[in-house]
């Protein structure tokens, strides 16, 4: 059976290859794809892929240089994930072949032709004909080597995704307002300096909603950070339009300095009134300026709206650097980067960071996502130049119990 879309004929089973196409790669704009049946080539956008058949079975492959990658699928929900040098793996490999099982049926695929335009067929020229006699050798028809690959995410261009179950929360009517107030007063520079580290602007937005006081007017430091994160310095990658720009490199000093100038930093660390630990912090942030980090007083931050998300942000992108993932920086973040373990168990910060002032810190920062939240997820830069997308799945909502509520209001 055929089907005739603007004047293109294509045959039941290129509708299906296409379904499957699209659901493999996560196609966002459909009617950028061009397919050439004859060489079995599907082209979209700068990207180039192939096909082919194997037992029961439709392979999609990458072509990038010299190089051949399968394109794989996404590990099944519940499956542990676990993180190695930025790679998400799984306790065993997994064969990245698509099934022809998974392909949807012609009738499923005629409801989307809607949102989906017709691919462009593209025109080839056959090549030149040589004159010249050649020695003829026989064909041996050989199928595309099987490939495997220890990742349980598809990872094309940079890029990785990974699939996270989230606990579905309980969330207030005051929190989606907070969330609003957030995004429309601070929403300008919460979008500069998430582009500029490469974060997410509407986590970075979720996490300063659940951090600031209710009455941000009486309370200036929106990211909540206090003299436990100072005392250190922080690096982070700078980027412009996500390509790699440089470091961001700031050294933060606690409430003890905050009546003394940072032009006279160095002759401060001697005076006698600060006591030996405050002496070491102040001998410490003299000689990371010196290695051109940036020294700011805590007041600096507590006093200015901008700032203080610039260095909440910097703060955020060091730790998600340390530990090469959103969340767990993300707990991080508030509970101190020695209560969350390198390797910590989804499941274990979702559940609670022991020690941690709000133990049910990721939790509570989920009670400001939005619906346009989960729908998009969430994107990071990592590493200098590896983008990782985080898919966001909800499991049972949560009972609401006023009494038991773990809800820590700022």
């Amino acid at each position: 059976m055929k089907y005739d879309i603007n004047g293109i004929s294509l045959k039941s089973l290129d509708y299906e290859i296409l379904e499957a196409f699209c659901q493999r790669v996560k196609i966002k704009h459909p009617e950028d794809i061009q397919i050439d049946k004859k060489a079995k080539i599907i082209r979209y956008k700068n990207r180039k892929f192939s096909y082919y058949f194997r037992i029961n079975q439709l392979v999609f492959c990458e072509q990038k240089e010299d190089k051949i990658y399968t394109v794989g699928k996404r590990v099944s929900k519940g499956k542990p994930i676990k993180s190695n040098h930025g790679r998400v793996r799984t306790n065993r490999k997994i064969l990245v072949v698509g099934g022809l099982a998974l392909i949807l049926g012609v009738s499923a695929f005629k409801n989307h032709t809607s949102t989906l335009a017709p691919p462009v067929e593209l025109e080839t020229e056959a090549p030149p004909v040589d004159p010249t006699p050649q020695e003829t050798k026989p064909i041996v028809q050989t199928e595309p080597p099987e490939i495997t690959i220890d990742s349980s995410e598809v990872e094309t261009e940079n890029e990785q995704l990974i699939t996270v179950t989230l606990p579905e929360v309980v969330v207030k009517d005051y929190q989606l307002e907070k969330r609003i107030t957030t995004d429309n007063i601070f929403g300008p520079y919460i979008a500069k300096y998430a582009d500029k580290y490469g974060l997410d602007k509407n986590f970075l937005s979720a996490l300063i909603s659940q951090e600031r006081a209710d009455n941000y007017e009486k309370d200036k430091n929106l990211g909540q950070i206090t003299d436990l994160a100072c005392g250190r310095g922080y690096t982070c990658y700078m980027y412009q339009n996500e390509q790699l720009e440089g470091k961001e490199k700031i050294f933060l000093l606690p409430s003890f300095y905050n009546d003394y100038p940072l032009k006279d930093l160095e002759t401060m660390g001697t005076f006698p009134k600060f006591t030996s630990e405050e002496q070491a912090v102040i001998q410490k942030a003299i000689a990371y300026q010196k290695q051109g980090y940036k020294v700011y007083r805590k007041k600096d931050f507590a006093n200015n709206y901008e700032l203080n998300i610039q260095v909440t942000s910097i703060i955020l992108a060091d730790l998600i650097a340390e530990k090469q993932d959103l969340w767990r920086g993300a707990a991080a973040y508030h509970a101190g980067s020695s209560r969350v373990a390198q390797d910590a168990n989804y499941d274990d910060i979702f559940s609670g960071i022991n020690s941690a002032q709000d133990p049910m810190y990721l939790p509570n920062i989920i009670r400001y996502f939005t619906e346009e939240d989960y729908q998009k997820g969430f994107t990071i830069m990592l590493n200098g130049n590896q983008k990782v997308h985080y898919i966001l799945e909800r499991t049972l909502k949560e009972t609401q119990n006023e009494e038991t509520e773990n809800i820590i209001r700022r």
